[in-house]
């Protein structure tokens, strides 16, 4: 270079001059000039295509680097759509949970209540056993004593049914049968629907005017209603009344069968 540079620094190596001496000569050291030119622009380009290609291979691995980190974005959205669709299923079983666990503690609650009613029942179903125990133990004997009194006892006096009453209790003690401690016919002469569909006729409520009713009626109905001393007029109102509700009753009945 530097013997090249020796030769194309003089004044005399320039085309025009050289043509004047020859043409040949002139366009041989045009081609040398040119060269030269040419050498040194190669010389101040070189670095700059080794940059371009440097930056080319950079240009190149950060694409690859654009296209890696697109394809693991993609990987993570697939995951973040799984991982989504994972807690939306996660929500909507706690919601079924919550559900079923607010249901759970309801009817807990109502268990509960019902095993506390329960609790406070049995005192009351004992007790029930108990006097059930107690009228089956004295039931035979008690229902003896009220059919006699009911078939016997309604022709004689207030007293002497009394009296009457007290001998047939004294007669089942004799034979170690039992009746409950405090007798009453009236409660053994009729059932409780009987003595409901009294009372609704118009019949007071009481042992009493369930035995009076129960001796009408058995010793009334064969030969007709007998002598019924009433002041208040409290038995022709329950008669009236029984009558009236009664032929209700069957009129409703054949218009039903009609």
């Amino acid at each position: 270079a530097e013997l090249l540079e020796s030769y194309t620094a003089l004044s005399e190596f320039d085309p025009v001059v050289a043509r004047r001496t020859s043409a040949a000569l002139g366009a041989l050291v045009q081609w040398v000039t040119s060269l030269v030119a040419f050498n040194r622009a190669g010389d101040r380009i070189r670095p700059v295509l080794v940059r371009v290609r440097a930056l080319e291979l950079d240009a190149r691995m950060h694409e690859w680097r654009v296209h890696e980190a697109e394809a693991g974005l993609a990987s993570n959205e697939s995951e973040v759509f799984e991982m989504q669709a994972r807690f939306d299923a996660a929500t909507h079983r706690r919601t079924l949970l919550a559900a079923e666990a607010r249901a759970s503690a309801e009817k807990l609650a109502v268990y509960r209540s019902l095993v506390a009613a329960l609790v406070a029942e049995r005192p009351r179903w004992v007790a029930t056993r108990a006097a059930a125990a107690a009228e089956r133990a004295t039931l035979a004997a008690d229902a003896a004593v009220a059919a006699a009194i009911i078939a016997y006892g309604a022709p004689m006096p207030a007293d002497t049914r009394k009296s009457f009453a007290r001998e047939i209790l004294a007669l089942c003690c004799a034979h170690e049968l039992r009746t409950r401690e405090a007798f009453e016919a009236g409660q053994w002469a009729s059932s409780g629907v009987q003595r409901a569909r009294w009372e609704g006729a118009g019949l007071p409520s009481g042992c009493a005017h369930a035995l009076g009713s129960a001796l009408a009626l058995r010793h009334g109905a064969p030969a007709g209603w007998p002598l019924l001393l009433d002041p208040q007029g409290i038995g022709l109102r329950w008669l009236r009344g029984a009558h009236v509700a009664a032929a209700r009753y069957t009129a409703a009945a054949r218009a039903a069968a009609d």
